[in-house]
């Protein structure tokens, strides 16, 4: 539990290291989700349950072009998820990209609370996050599979939308769903073939979350 504990703490203190040290340069988030995938394994047919729940921490900064409304938040987030055989922890790189339809050639470049358009068509988006994982997959049951684990690297992609909520000038509150892929992943099989434990395959389903952003100069 020692040990699961200080590789939750490893994650959290580097975005926070991250967001301290962009404080200065006017516009960061934080935001937390909720995750339900499920692992689809090439070429075998299994009727077991291999889905993961979990969630999401991530801290990203902003920044926007200046003649249309597109957006770009880079950042790191932490994942941790749990299936019934294995545990998923997951340090990710991202870049997420906003497109606000209904306001991409007359939007103000000020705070979501100040602009005038409407409160859709305002704060709706659309979003595309492109992710570099660095995985970690682990067995639940040590005294079955004598702490069986691997890490490795995985792409994924997310596509989703949301809506900025203008509190003030300063906070926004950002509710927002995506569909999330990973086209080649590794994980464990409850019941391997072959005696093969690991296979590969692609992991897909719903993230569901909400950010807090603060901004500075306005």
């Amino acid at each position: 539990m020692q040990d699961k504990n200080i590789s939750l703490m490893k994650p959290l203190l580097i975005i926070a290291f991250l967001l301290s040290s962009l404080h200065l340069w006017g516009q960061i988030g934080v935001s937390a989700a909720y995750n339900n995938l499920n692992f689809n394994p090439d070429e075998i047919i299994q009727d077991g349950d291999l889905s993961f729940t979990g969630y999401s921490l991530s801290g990203n900064y902003w920044f926007r072009m200046s003649e249309v409304r597109v957006e770009f938040l880079p950042g790191v987030s932490y994942s941790q998820l749990e299936s019934d055989l294995s545990e998923l922890q997951m340090f990710q790189f991202f870049t997420s990209v906003r497109v606000y339809p209904f306001s991409f050639w007359d939007d103000c470049d000020c705070p979501t609370f100040s602009k005038q358009s409407g409160f859709f068509e305002d704060g709706f988006f659309l979003s595309l996050t492109p992710y570099l994982n660095r995985y970690e997959m682990s067995m639940l049951d040590d005294e079955l599979y004598g702490g069986l684990e691997f890490e490795d690297w995985a792409f994924s992609l997310d596509v989703g939308a949301g809506l900025d909520i203008g509190l003030s000038d300063f906070f926004t509150l950002t509710p927002e769903v995506r569909y999330r892929y990973f086209p080649n992943i590794a994980g464990f099989m409850p019941e391997p073939e072959n005696g093969d434990l690991v296979e590969t395959g692609n992991l897909n389903g719903l993230y569901a979350g909400m950010s807090l952003t603060f901004r500075w100069r306005h």
